[in-house]
């Protein structure tokens, strides 16, 4: 018996009268529907021509509108039973429950592209600024320089004038009375002197 015969004679059978216990059966199993709604009954009554053909033609040599007409009425009959319904009900929960998990991790996914995306452009601002401010020292540091190589060519200059052949004696100072011992007197006039032409290098005011 070939597949083709097995499936002419299956379409044949469609709708067949049954007894009423296989009947109530059939019922309970088909979730209300009956022999009249057999898909495959309706293709027996609307395509006698493609049964007769089933008989001496192979189903692998029918056209592909025969092959679909045939293929829709199982489709049909496998509908009508219960479990298939149930299957399917199941199957478009497991769906929709994995849709919802895949629009979650998409979210997620999207967050932490944002979340990434927002470190990065802080992170160039922060760059950003930390280039700012070494260019500001480095031009503090060159302008505090320049003022101190001022600062020395004016205290040099100073010193040249006071190292003139020229200049006379001076009278002999008068003793001053001061708290400091005569040892540091000196060296608290140097630090002084040091203070005076080096003074605004330190932002010290007078």
């Amino acid at each position: 018996c070939t597949l083709s015969e097995i499936l002419r004679l299956h379409i044949l059978a469609s709708g067949a009268d049954v007894t009423s216990a296989n009947a109530k059966y059939r019922y309970q199993k088909r979730g209300g529907f009956d022999t009249t709604d057999d898909a495959c009954m309706e293709l027996r009554l609307s395509n006698p021509g493609l049964l007769k053909k089933l008989s001496c033609t192979s189903v692998y040599d029918l056209s592909s509108a025969e092959k679909m007409r045939i293929l829709h009425a199982l489709c049909g009959k496998l509908l009508t039973l219960v479990s298939t319904r149930d299957f399917i009900e199941d199957s478009v929960d497991v769906l929709r429950q994995t849709k919802q998990e895949f629009r979650e991790l998409k979210a997620e996914q999207h967050r932490r592209e944002r979340g990434a995306a927002a470190a990065k452009i802080r992170r160039k601002k922060e760059e950003k600024l930390k280039g700012q401010e070494q260019k500001m020292k480095e031009k503090n540091y060159v302008r505090k320089k320049k003022k101190y190589l001022e600062h020395l060519k004016q205290w040099s200059k100073r010193r040249e004038d006071m190292e003139c052949d020229d200049l006379k004696e001076l009278p002999v100072p008068t003793p001053v009375k001061t708290r400091l011992p005569p040892e540091i007197f000196g060296d608290a006039v140097m630090v002084l002197e040091f203070l005076h032409a080096f003074g605004e290098l330190f932002d010290l005011q007078d």
